[in-house]
């Protein structure tokens, strides 16, 4: 039976650990249900976000059941259990069917099962609030109250466009500063694409890619320098020889760190907060 189809009749939270670090390796010989709901998510390449995401959501619907198994569970609880989630907690539209989607990553896609179509399902009402849009005047005011490396992120996201979590991720080697264009690896989707860099970032960025390389001289000359690298299988030539790289792997070249509340350092570019 695949590691995929495999489930124990009853689960207790407190015998089955959260995944720990996923830059590390999951075990596959014989991994608890929130390994193999991490498991599922990268043999379809999702982002490490909606792993975390759907990990978080399986825990609370378990936890909401009782410590049952989903497995011994079906329609009916899932049901339920999103209306909770819409009137006694009051969630957004969004957040239910996060929910939703994450508990249905968990039956058809960790345990195979297919549920059927949730009929008495009771749907958080969706918000009809207007957006609020910052002029360009209260923009600037915003960004001249910022300081550092959170106003040079704050700076790359209403600059270049790009989503929060791929400035935080950003590379040295995607910036191409002389034709003024940002490479992003591995964006929503999983796609690769690039951006403009505005003239006006380029001196805020010349300045923390010469503090950057001071501090990673200093890392190299502890032998502590590393930095997680985007979620592909990469070969990397290390010394004249060809090192292939596991997904989420470790090689020499610089600072990044993945922390308990899910949050990465800035990495080479912008640097520790």
């Amino acid at each position: 039976m695949s590691h995929l189809e495999a489930a124990p009749t009853a689960l207790s939270i407190t015998t089955l650990a959260p995944i720990r670090d996923t830059r590390d390796p999951v075990s596959t010989a014989a991994p608890n249900l929130w390994e193999r709901i991490a498991i599922a998510c990268r043999v379809k390449r999702h982002s490490l976000s909606t792993e975390r995401t759907y990990v978080a959501w399986a825990r609370k619907f378990v936890a909401w059941s009782g410590r049952r198994h989903p497995r011994t569970m079906g329609a009916a609880e899932v049901e339920a259990y999103l209306t909770h989630l819409a009137v006694d907690q009051g969630v957004s539209a969004s957040t239910q069917n996060q929910a939703l989607s994450a508990l249905l990553f968990l039956y058809r896609a960790t345990l195979g099962v297919d549920l059927p179509w949730l009929d008495n399902l009771v749907r958080a009402k969706p918000s009809q609030h207007l957006p609020a849009v910052l002029s360009q005047p209260e923009v600037r005011r915003l960004l001249g109250e910022t300081r550092g490396t959170p106003g040079l992120v704050l700076r790359l996201l209403y600059g270049t466009g790009m989503r929060l979590m791929e400035a935080l991720r950003l590379r040295v080697k995607d910036l191409d500063i002389e034709r003024r264009v940002i490479t992003i690896r591995d964006g929503k989707g999983g796609k690769d694409r690039t951006t403009m860099l505005p003239d006006a970032l380029v001196p805020a960025l010349r300045a923390q890619l010469a503090a950057r390389r001071r501090l990673h001289d200093v890392d190299l000359a502890k032998g502590m320098a590393d930095v997680e690298l985007p979620q592909k299988r990469l070969a990397c030539r290390l010394g004249g020889g060809d090192l292939p790289v596991n997904e989420r792997a470790s090689l020499n070249l610089g600072r990044g760190h993945l922390h308990d509340d899910g949050w990465r350092d800035l990495g080479v570019l912008v640097g520790d907060w």
